[in-house]
């Protein structure tokens, strides 16, 4: 997702993509001036880009993060148009048959027709930290006509006479809020039968209607890495000489693996999420949003797919150990640490998958954001340390009450619930005592 200096990058990721277009024309250079300073000087060819407007973007104003559930963060991005004018100044302009700029200007409407969208590969090329290629969305260029009323108020402005002008939108750009909220709880039960609702979605086959992670009668919101995915739906189950698998993919749409399926109750096909599986190169787990489709693979014939669902695939904390000078009362779950600093403590967590280069890394503890100690370096790294603060409100020597420890990667928070033990319908999750923390300062 973009960050604040998104706009100044897309301005410098933009008059590159556009220089492409000048190499016919000897020394043509891309320049970002106010249109009073863009005036020729000296016979030149030149282009020049202005960003003029910038317009909040209905389609995305106000839908949450893309990628996201709707409660899973506090704010929408903030989703905004760029409106750029682009000039043509050639080096034949005080001729009386000056053509060079209207050339310039073909090249440009070609290149806009050619590549109508800025790509990822072509985004990381020329600006590799701006973070856009990050986005959702594609960030799409199109032209948009400027009227004459635009033009005897934009130009007179500056008090300069008119060039040879098109008008040129950039949508959309996705600038991330900074608001930390921490995901609200779960809801451990919906209504008294508690049933949510149900999606079903029309495509011709093979169909998945709906997904369960875990039991059914405890199904959970995300998937990780050791629980199984039941899929239910038409046409699923393999015929003679077939095989059924749950295609996996990245939230780029890469393929990670193909999972193999054993056939579940009222024709569900059951997919467990392993480390590795026999025989396959081992997934490239990691936490994010990833998207599964149903494949009925037989040999001679083409694959035939389903329509995709996304799910979360939610990072584990495997095990919590706070860090010396502190000390814990063993096997007590909710666990105990005394911390012998009065301030702050230091807790290791254990994490699968391992969280990644680039990765957006967030931990709360009860409802205090938490920081990383450590960034995350060059290779995946399966231990993160947070520091936990003393609340303000707890004197020393008294302990906490206990909190879960949350972890949200690449905007997947982890799962602070397990299912209950007991075989009772009415409460079929509990908060984890492996997640929780009880801290007294000294």
């Amino acid at each position: 997702m973009s960050t604040t200096t998104a706009i100044g990058d897309l301005t410098t990721l933009l008059a590159a993509h556009l220089d492409g277009a000048l190499d016919p024309f000897n020394g043509a250079r891309v320049t970002t001036l106010p249109l009073d300073r863009a005036q020729p000087g000296e016979r030149q060819n030149r282009l020049n880009l202005y960003l003029s407007h910038v317009v909040t973007n209905s389609a995305f104003s106000n839908l949450p993060m893309p990628g996201t559930h709707p409660a899973a963060n506090g704010r929408p991005p903030l989703a905004i148009t760029l409106q750029y004018l682009v000039t043509f100044l050639g080096e034949d302009d005080l001729d009386e048959q000056a053509t060079v700029a209207h050339k310039m200007l073909g090249s440009v409407m070609r290149l806009l027709l050619d590549q109508p969208e800025l790509r990822r590969e072509r985004i990381r090329a020329l600006a590799p930290e701006s973070f856009i290629d990050r986005q959702v969305d594609l960030v799409r260029l199109l032209g948009r006509p400027l009227t004459l009323e635009e033009i005897s108020k934009l130009w007179p402005a500056f008090q300069t006479p008119y060039r040879l002008s098109i008008a040129l939108e950039a949508s959309c750009l996705l600038i991330e809020s900074l608001d930390d909220s921490p995901t609200p709880m779960p809801v451990l039960r919906r209504g008294d039968a508690d049933a949510g609702p149900e999606a079903v979605t029309g495509f011709p086959f093979p169909l998945i209607e709906r997904l369960i992670v875990g039991a059914a009668a405890r199904p959970l919101p995300a998937v990780r890495i050791g629980d199984e995915i039941t899929v239910y739906g038409q046409r699923l189950l393999p015929g003679p000489g077939q095989v059924a698998l749950l295609r996996v993919r990245d939230a780029n749409g890469a393929l990670i693996v193909d999972v193999p399926t054993r056939t579940g109750p009222a024709g569900a096909l059951i997919a467990p999420i392993l480390e590795t599986y026999a025989g396959v190169p081992a997934p490239a787990w990691r936490a994010e949003a990833i998207s599964v489709a149903v494949v009925i693979r037989e040999p001679g014939a083409d694959d035939l797919i389903s329509n995709e669902v996304v799910v979360g695939l939610a990072p584990r904390i495997t095990s919590v150990e706070p860090v010396a000078p502190a000390t814990t009362v063993p096997v007590v779950r909710p666990l105990q640490v005394d911390a012998n600093d009065p301030n702050s403590l230091i807790v290791r967590l254990g994490v699968a998958p391992p969280a990644f280069p680039r990765q957006a890394v967030d931990a709360w503890w009860g409802r205090q954001h938490l920081e990383l100690e450590t960034p995350i370096g060059a290779v995946p790294d399966g231990t993160l340390a947070f520091v936990l603060t003393r609340p303000a409100e707890l004197a020393l020597g008294v302990r906490s009450g206990p909190a879960s420890l949350r972890l949200r990667v690449s905007r997947v928070d982890s799962l602070p619930v397990r299912p209950t033990t007991a075989d009772d319908p009415g409460e079929p999750f509990e908060l984890d005592p492996d997640t929780m923390v009880a801290v007294r300062w000294s």
